[in-house]
């Protein structure tokens, strides 16, 4: 609490860091309408890839044009996320940030590559689009820019104001990928292959896992302080599998961006479902009949504040095991049950509200056995939260009874 805590809280609220989680997560809108389409052309039904055949072109050409330019969106909107942090003109940043990445992704004959426009730029978009902002945002607060008449129109006086630093940025990345060709997005990829490596390693899961439920236990969101760093990453993931998916491969990645669906996330961060269950359905006391018949909806939409707080978990003893290990020891099965193709692995992008067995079912692209293996997971939960709910319903029937008395 006196070490680890502020200084993962220090972390993640660094502003880099929060410009790129907010301009990362334009993303996911896109992500899931592509995966809707994908998932109509795709449907686990006798029969309907013949019904669906002269139709899978255009179904396609939605789920190509969403997912085929994750990066692309990724530098737009870093851009605008980078240039809105330095409090610089979003336009201008953004418009620049954009030309400096299409520069660092051209291809051996220097034209554009729209192959780098998917996940693959993605890193590239990060890394360009905060050098380019980070010199626009110097040259700016020396005032090394040219600056026109208040009698010339705004919009006419701030595009000579970029002139120079969006000069400097184009030059430098011309440079770098045309003077020196050097594969700029190739070399920034190489840069981060150990963390994505890392990452989708079962004990790199697992680490994060229990970061991000150790931060939940001492009341910090650990999602938006920890999960959300791991959004590149798990977004690379996730169109990689949808590409295999589509393509009728078998998907590579396991931690995918919704793997925690499948555990830690199911019915709320800390599979807490099953706790929301055991309390509507178990309760004696009359204080935990009240929290059950508050918390059990939002429960099945994923929003576990209310029994996060309201129960509380945070800080309670009697609650730690289970919180941290019951969704631990879900995900590491769910991990096997992915790895020898026993359950679907995660090709499609759904909204965190999903409920539990429809939301593995949908993020598998119809994988009946993902959903089968959800459902088992919420009774698994239940099992696991009961005896320590018991011991504190019990301790407040006792409580409730000395009161009475």
């Amino acid at each position: 609490m006196n070490k680890f805590v502020p200084f993962l809280t220090k972390v993640g609220n660094n502003r880099y860091l929060a410009a790129i989680r907010d301009g990362i997560s334009i993303t996911i809108p896109f992500t899931i309408i592509g995966s809707i389409f994908m998932i109509i052309g795709n449907l686990p039904i006798t029969g309907w890839d013949k019904i669906i055949k002269p139709y899978s072109s255009m179904l396609n050409a939605a789920t190509n044009t969403t997912f085929g330019i994750i990066g692309l969106i990724g530098a737009i909107s870093l851009g605008y996320f980078f240039s809105k942090m330095h409090n610089i003109d979003r336009i201008t940043g953004t418009i620049i940030s954009l030309v400096c990445f299409l520069l660092a992704t051209l291809n051996d004959k220097f034209t554009i590559n729209i192959d780098n426009f998917g996940s693959t730029g993605l890193f590239s978009a990060i890394i360009v689009s905060l050098i380019t902002i980070e010199i626009v945002e110097f040259f700016i607060r020396k005032k090394i820019v040219i600056k026109l008449p208040d009698s010339v129109p705004p919009a006419v006086g701030k595009s000579f104001e970029a002139l120079i630093p969006a000069g400097v940025s184009i030059i430098l990345f011309w440079c770098l990928r045309v003077l020196l060709n050097i594969d700029i997005n190739s070399v920034i990829t190489a840069i981060f292959k150990p963390f994505v490596f890392a990452l989708n390693t079962l004990p790199g899961a697992v680490l994060i896992m229990f970061i991000i439920l150790l931060l939940w236990f001492a009341g910090i969101h650990g999602n938006s302080l920890v999960g959300n760093l791991c959004l590149p990453f798990t977004m690379t993931y996730l169109t990689a599998n949808a590409a295999s998916f589509q393509a009728g491969q078998m998907p590579q990645y396991i931690n995918a961006e919704g793997f925690y669906y499948f555990g830690m996330g199911l019915g709320g961060t800390g599979t807490t479902i099953g706790l929301a269950i055991a309390i509507a359905f178990f309760a004696k006391s009359k204080r935990y009949k009240t929290i059950g018949k508050l918390t059990l909806l939002p429960a099945c939409f994923g929003i576990n504040e209310p029994i996060i707080f309201g129960l509380p978990i945070v800080l309670n003893p009697v609650l730690f095991v289970p919180f941290i290990f019951t969704p631990i020891i879900l995900q590491i099965i769910t991990w096997f049950l992915m790895s020898f193709n026993i359950i679907g692995h995660v090709v499609t992008s759904i909204p965190w509200t999903t409920p539990p067995i429809l939301s593995g079912f949908l993020v598998t692209g119809g994988n009946i056995n993902a959903a089968i293996w959800q459902a088992i997971e919420v009774v698994l939960a239940v099992i696991a939260y009961l005896p320590f709910f018991k011991i504190l319903d019990n301790q407040e029937l006792l409580a409730e009874k000395n009161e009475s008395k």
